[in-house]
């Protein structure tokens, strides 16, 4: 699949406006959404941490599912995170999302918000949902990067 920037692009300025009029405010300060924003694909919520590692140059996804699996996958996660340094939108590649299994991708200098795509096979078709979730740079990297 191919991102499509021009959706993403009206996303923001939607997410931006949205915020800065519900919340009142003003002069380009937005509030941001919640850290642990979550979706659901038929009955499945998932929600992800995602954190940008220093010493690597990279951003980590950890996903996390409502969904009993028992050793059956049924919803998938990627993610994507727009990188400063390259002027570029990065995804990592699709991943079965277990609750332990992480998903990294290379980004010097990331943006402040990451999009997770969750996707769930269901009745012989795929349903897809997303968030925008907060990049935690926060403590990852120390003395020795």
């Amino acid at each position: 699949m191919n991102l499509n920037r021009n959706r993403i692009r009206t996303s923001l300025l939607a997410l931006t406006v949205g915020l800065g009029a519900a919340t009142g405010l003003a002069g380009g300060v937005v509030a941001a959404p919640a850290a642990h924003a979550s979706v659901t694909i038929s009955g499945v919520t998932s929600y992800s941490n995602l954190t940008f590692d220093k010493c690597r140059s990279q951003v980590v996804s950890q996903p996390f599912s409502s969904e009993n699996v028992n050793g059956r996958y049924s919803t998938a996660f990627r993610f994507a995170v727009y990188d400063f340094a390259t002027s570029q939108w990065t995804w990592s590649g699709w991943q079965w999302e277990t609750g332990v299994d992480t998903a990294a991708v290379q980004a010097r200098s990331p943006w402040v918000y990451g999009y997770e795509q969750y996707a769930r096979y269901i009745n012989g078709g795929w349903q897809f949902n997303g968030e925008w979730v907060v990049v935690d740079g926060s403590g990852a990297g120390n003395l020795w990067c």
